[in-house]
């Protein structure tokens, strides 16, 4: 009986990533073990004492579990959230399309996405944007973006936008964040940001930077 309570042990491990087979193998393990504890001939005392120890650290167990799925997940989405940048032939920021991209294995639910454009250099001069405010519009949440590949569109620069028209951009520094919640994990939100520069000398294309840089690629 211990052999076949340390080989669903063991077999758990083979399929780490299979939360019901863990958890159906750690139950099949309780079991046992409970049972080797109501045939044992000690006292029944140390039986129920034993059994009530053997409950609790497999409830541990479990909770732990648990615990390290949820932040498998977690992790997991963080590295597998991408945002692809789309610039216009005509280079009009403005019409700019950002897809925010979930490559990860959980769905994405509630979900929320803002734009910072803290520097712009337009022809007609400079225009400065304060840095940390959210100067553009939030883009609300719309569907769930499933897992493995799904995506969501839109712009969230055409408040650039005036009643002369929009400014014509030599380069810009634009901050995009994503505020999300996993469809698994309700309530437990988790931001990332992208940063985007668009430079007319290189053409009509936004391209990624660090977020770390604490100046703007746009400064003279």
């Amino acid at each position: 009986m211990l052999l076949l309570i340390t080989g669903l042990f063991g077999f758990a491990g083979l399929f780490v990533d299979d939360k019901v087979m863990v958890y159906t193998c750690l139950f099949l393990s309780w079991v046992g073990f409970s049972y080797l504890c109501y045939i044992n001939r000690s006292s029944q005392l140390s039986r129920a004492v034993v059994g009530i120890i053997i409950t609790v650290v497999y409830g541990g167990l479990c909770v732990r579990a648990r615990i390290v799925d949820s932040n498998r997940a977690q992790e997991d989405s963080y590295r597998n959230l991408i945002v692809e940048a789309y610039m216009p032939p005509d280079m009009k920021i403005a019409d700019s399309v950002f897809t925010i991209r979930n490559n990860g294995r959980v769905g994405i639910g509630k979900h929320e996405v803002s734009c910072f454009v803290p520097y712009l250099a337009a022809e007609n001069g400079v225009v400065m944007f304060e840095k940390d405010a959210k100067t553009l519009v939030i883009w609300p949440e719309a569907l769930p973006i499933r897992a493995g590949g799904d995506a969501e569109s839109d712009s969230c620069l055409k408040p650039l936008r005036n009643n002369n028209g929009e400014p014509l951009a030599v380069c810009a520094d634009l901050v995009l964040q994503v505020d999300y919640e996993l469809e698994s994990q309700p309530g437990v939100t988790r931001q990332k940001k992208f940063r985007f520069v668009f430079r007319e000398s290189e053409g009509p294309n936004w391209h990624q930077y660090p977020l770390e840089y604490k100046g703007s690629y746009c400064s003279p």
